[in-house]
């Protein structure tokens, strides 16, 4: 009896394993036709239920109920993914007719509107280039940012992303930490070395954490001064 018993265990997850197969033409007219007699699919199921738990011990197993629940799954999701299949399908055949009628209005467009539209794009154009000369005269003083967002200044350049900006102050090679001053305030900036004048002190655009902030002298002698900005 032990022998038949584990043979059995073994078995039963293989039988869980197999994937649903279509019924055959003969069972498929035969299910449909008590389907229509029964009225819907709810009454259906359940006169088949009951059916199977009379005639077979299909429920006596725990995963009975599991296992019915996952075909019922396995059933939604086949429906799901036809009608994405048919509303991709509908949406290509809008997007293919649309595109045919596009070219269809072009085609049939009048050949002597070409000309009209040609002369009317070259006094665009020659518009749109006098603006842009006058764009130019008018922005030649205004100072281009470099590649992180900020400025290149004479003494020091800044960028800036998002949450932060970043303030790069060259100073001369050799210089240690003690020989900086750099003071940071809530809506302050103070950068210079001792004994010279300030090359940066003034006002911040908007206050920052000073918690958040901190300064450091890079390998190429350089300022880094941090000020992460109040959202």
């Amino acid at each position: 009896m032990a022998i038949i018993s584990d043979f059995q265990d073994e078995e039963a997850p293989r039988r869980r394993q197999q994937p649903l197969v279509p019924a055959a033409d003969g069972d498929e007219e035969a299910l449909a036709s008590v389907l229509e007699r029964k009225g819907g699919a709810i009454p259906f199921l359940h006169a088949a239920i009951e059916v199977v738990r009379r005639r077979s011990d299909l429920f006596r197993d725990p995963s009975a109920v599991s296992r019915v629940t996952a075909m019922a799954s396995a059933a939604r999701a086949q429906v799901e993914a036809e009608e994405r299949m048919a509303r991709e399908t509908k949406r290509k055949a809008e997007e293919a007719d649309r595109k045919a009628a596009e070219e269809e209005r072009k085609a049939k467009a009048p050949a002597e509107d070409k000309p009209e539209s040609s002369v009317v794009t070259e006094e665009l154009d020659s518009s749109a280039g006098k603006n842009n000369m006058e764009v130019e005269k008018e922005e030649g003083n205004v100072r281009k940012p470099n590649a992180g967002n900020g400025l290149d200044l004479e003494n020091y350049s800044w960028t800036q992303q998002l949450p932060e900006v970043n303030v790069t102050v060259p100073v001369p090679q050799g210089t240690k930490s003690r020989f900086v001053i750099c003071d940071i305030k809530k809506d302050h900036l103070k950068v210079g070395l001792k004994g010279q004048p300030p090359i940066i002190d003034g006002e911040l655009y908007k206050p920052v954490k000073v918690d958040d902030c901190f300064w450091s002298i890079g390998i190429c002698y350089k300022l880094f001064d941090l000020c992460q900005l109040i959202a």
